[in-house]
């Protein structure tokens, strides 16, 4: 996209021509028509005081002729330089866009004005559309380029929200220790710049992500102080969410009438809105209800889960399905929990959910060990490598490949042994290198 950007004599010559006005209907006190003239050759430049007064003038002029002006002739347009004017141009572009082929147009004048940021902005809003669309890399690239710019420009105003997002990218790819990196970041720099607008998000994704990592200890550390604070009640959504990680803390703990509790007071007093969250809690209820053994209750609210997730939380869709494969697999229906767990894997695989693929891919092999399907079982091996790889997942590409090892010696297969071993490794080595 090319953007010409007028200088303050275009401007001046383009209002005065589509207003119909004359160079000698704009003189004022101490500016004459000659130096008007010069201007508008561009061999002369209006002070910014004497800019703002003329723009101020021309404005009238458009109200008694009932011309109507574009939002960005304000009072200091032709005061405003040319960079200044592709900044604001920028912004508002930015405000009204929202694929990529816009924010990239943006991203080009940005790059040829030198508007930094602007660019950091951009590069942001790129980030968190890839990252709604379950682009997790692609995101974090984005994220990345903005965090350049603003450890090269000292333009710390997205900082913290950035760093939470990298986060976030680092959390979805299962990449745990990272993600708390940039989680402690975020933490230590809104401490700095004493910011606390996403602070509570930021406790929560803490909190999420010592809970995945089953770390409960350090989990329940976080919601500890999320829930005292003053403002978290404000954010009610943020707060449910925060109880919803205290409720798995405590079902990692096998206390599962706490978590029940938790859930149903979430569920019968909170008056949830939010489909998604609704959602979210029907299938951890049903979870929570499988594991005290109340398997109809169970399945009952796996179905609502899958009700409201199918209509407003398909990303999340494929979680209740693997989850409620758990009610077969316990109940050695074992062709029903393959079939729900290939629903599962179909829309993780659509969704770019590693971490529940992952999960699947795990039941689905215990499944299969105790069919003694060994085909199946090479598949499951070899899905779990190729995400693993994709992810650049060390240690879930171990597991993939001593599955794959074990399974090919109790097979008596040792040919194609010694190319798995050598790839198990490198993958040994990677992981050695960055201890």
């Amino acid at each position: 996209m090319s953007l010409e950007i007028p200088s303050q004599g275009q401007k001046l010559k383009n209002l005065r021509t589509k207003l119909n006005l004359t160079q000698k209907d704009l003189v004022i006190e101490g500016v004459t028509r000659e130096f008007i003239s010069m201007v508008e050759k561009e061999k002369r430049h209006f002070s910014k005081a004497t800019a703002i007064c003329f723009m101020q003038n021309i404005i009238e002029y458009a109200k008694i002729k009932s011309i109507d002006m574009d939002l960005s002739f304000d009072e200091e347009y032709l005061s405003r330089t040319i960079k200044e004017d592709a900044e604001m141009y920028c912004k508002l572009s930015l405000e009204k866009s929202s694929t990529m082929e816009e924010y990239l147009d943006i991203l080009s004048i940005c790059n040829k004005y030198e508007i930094s940021n602007v660019m950091i902005m951009v590069y942001k809003k790129i980030g968190d559309k890839l990252l709604n669309e379950a682009k997790a890399v692609e995101a974090f690239i984005n994220y990345d380029k903005g965090m350049e710019i603003i450890d090269q420009k000292n333009i710390m105003e997205y900082k913290i929200l950035i760093l939470n997002n990298m986060g976030i990218c680092k959390l979805r790819l299962l990449q745990y220790n990272e993600a708390i990196y940039y989680f402690n970041k975020s933490i230590e720099l809104s401490h700095i710049m004493n910011d606390y607008k996403i602070y509570n998000k930021i406790l929560y994704n803490m909190s999420l992500v010592y809970s995945n990592m089953k770390n409960v200890c350090k989990a329940l550390q976080y919601i500890k102080e999320a829930k005292e604070r003053k403002d978290i009640k404000d954010e009610k959504n943020i707060f449910i969410k925060i109880r919803i990680i205290e409720a798995l803390c405590y079902e990692d703990i096998d206390d599962y009438n706490k978590s029940i509790e938790i859930y149903r007071d979430l569920k019968d007093n909170f008056n949830i809105e939010d489909k998604v969250i609704l959602g979210n809690i029907y299938n951890n209820l049903a979870i929570a209800l499988f594991e005290n053994k109340k398997y109809e209750e169970s399945k009952a609210y796996f179905g609502k889960s899958k009700e409201l997730r199918s209509v407003y939380d398909r990303l999340h869709l494929a979680r209740t399905f693997i989850h409620e494969s758990i009610i077969y697999i316990n109940l050695e229906q074992y062709n029903d929990a393959i079939d729900v767990l290939n629903k599962g894997l179909n829309l993780c695989n659509e969704y770019n959910d590693y971490e529940y693929l992952n999960k699947g891919y795990k039941y689905l092999e215990d499944i299969y060990k105790k069919q003694k399907d060994y085909n199946k079982l090479k598949e499951i091996y070899k899905g779990i490598l190729h995400f693993a790889k994709i992810n650049n997942n060390a240690k879930e590409e171990i597991y993939g490949l001593s599955g794959l090892i074990k399974l090919e010696i109790s097979l008596k297969n040792y040919e194609v042994i010694g190319g798995y071993m050598d790839i198990l490794n490198e993958s040994i080595d990677l992981i050695s290198n960055k201890l």
